[in-house]
């Protein structure tokens, strides 16, 4: 039984992600390109000012607002854009369908290497999980890492008629840097864990030390390390 059956999109995602901690004017120039096949796709030509009576708007995020809403995730991430359709209600489409410019769009934005891209129409309901999952199941992680990855690979390799997408849930591409605390020399310096952690995430984040008023404008002065101490650990 189908509680939420799919109906025709009034709305279309274009979700990228590339690489963690991509340049964001990279991940805007890949975001640029997707949203020229999007247009194509959706018969528009800005040039030529073609425009699409049934397409209300195409609108672009890159880094902020980027992300999957249903995923609850609302932090900025330089290495995710999207790009969202909107159709006119359905009464003034005069019987158009949208559902062949989801098909369309799938096929178009396709060979772009490193990005992991997915097409989507508003969900009604609630989340739920893939329609296929595969899992993959082993107590040491060493080998279940390189037996999903041999997997998907072969997958992608067959190209199965009608998968859209095709991604692991664990993500290989997260660099992470763990340090452990001296604890007896922190003591012996008056520091706690807590300021050091506090420490190093204002070097790499930054912390708002101050404003500046400029008539009706108002800007944040961000404290923070420079671009080559906060991207390589030598330097830091």
């Amino acid at each position: 039984m189908v509680f939420f059956p799919s109906s025709e999109p009034n709305f279309i995602y274009v979700y990228l992600k590339l690489p963690t901690g991509t340049d964001v004017e990279y991940t805007d120039s890949i975001v640029r390109n997707l949203e020229a096949k999007v247009n194509s796709s959706l018969g528009i030509d800005h040039a030529q000012k073609k425009t699409n009576p049934i397409v209300e708007s195409v609108i672009s995020n890159v880094a902020v607002g980027a992300a999957d809403p249903s995923s609850g995730d609302r932090s900025t991430r330089s290495e995710l854009g999207r790009i969202q359709v909107s159709f006119v209600e359905y009464e003034k489409r005069h019987g158009k369908s949208t559902a062949p410019y989801l098909d369309s769009i799938r096929k178009n934005i396709k060979g772009i290497p490193g990005a992991e891209i997915s097409v989507e129409q508003e969900q009604n309901g609630p989340p739920t999980d893939p329609p296929v999952n595969i899992e993959v199941a082993s107590e040491n992680f060493d080998n279940l890492i390189p037996t999903a990855v041999a997997l998907k690979n072969y997958l992608d390799s067959i190209h199965v008629e009608g998968v859209e997408e095709l991604k692991m849930d664990v993500d290989l591409k997260s660099p992470e840097i763990a340090l452990t605390v001296n604890r007896e020399r922190a003591l012996i310096e008056g520091v706690s864990s807590a300021q050091i952690g506090q420490q190093i995430r204002t070097a790499l984040f930054g912390f708002e030390a101050s404003k500046i008023k400029d008539g009706e404008d108002e800007y944040k002065i961000q404290v923070r390390s420079n671009e080559v101490q906060r991207k390589k650990l030598g330097t830091c």
